[in-house]
């Protein structure tokens, strides 16, 4: 009989320890909810990053959202003139982008949006030069549109910096 209870605290704590062991966390979220507006330039900044970099859509993949708003919450890093944000968080990262943004060039668009994108994706700080895709303020439309390729290789010159190989 004590041979039998042993047998069966045996059996019960290993179905305790096989079920811890295949205990799995739910995820943080299971989709992303980008604003459609935005979608193109997630989907070039995307294109590009994957012939740069292996760990782009892991990386991308911790955005759980991209939204436009009409204005954002003021403070001391958030002025009037802020067009973009990027929230980093230890659960979930998001990008909001003021809707003022939309009455500018496509190309400005795209800009702060592969701004942002590096913000979150990469963790990338803001550089003290003008005119780079990285700079606090967005380069000239000139700038954007003569240099677009120069812009996107040193913003992933940036990556590799920062982040290596």
């Amino acid at each position: 009989m004590e041979t039998n209870l042993k047998v069966l605290i045996s059996l019960a704590f290993m179905g305790a320890v096989i079920a811890c062991g295949t205990f799995e966390q739910p995820p943080v979220h299971t989709e992303q909810d980008i604003d459609s507006r935005l979608q193109p330039y997630v989907d070039q900044f995307l294109e590009d990053c994957e012939t740069r970099r292996s760990d782009c859509r892991t990386k991308f993949s911790k955005i759980t959202s991209i939204k436009v708003h009409k204005s954002f919450p003021l403070s001391d890093d958030i002025t009037e003139d802020t067009i973009g944000l990027c929230q980093l968080t230890k659960r979930r990262n998001w990008i909001m982008i003021k809707e003022e943004v939309f009455d500018r060039f496509d190309e400005h668009v795209r800009a702060l949006m592969y701004h942002e994108l590096a913000h979150c994706v990469y963790e990338l700080d803001h550089v003290p030069e003008k005119n780079k895709l990285m700079s606090a303020h967005m380069p000239d439309i000139l700038t954007v549109v003569y240099k677009w390729n120069t812009l996107v290789d040193e913003m992933f010159k940036q990556v590799e910096q920062h982040h290596g190989n």
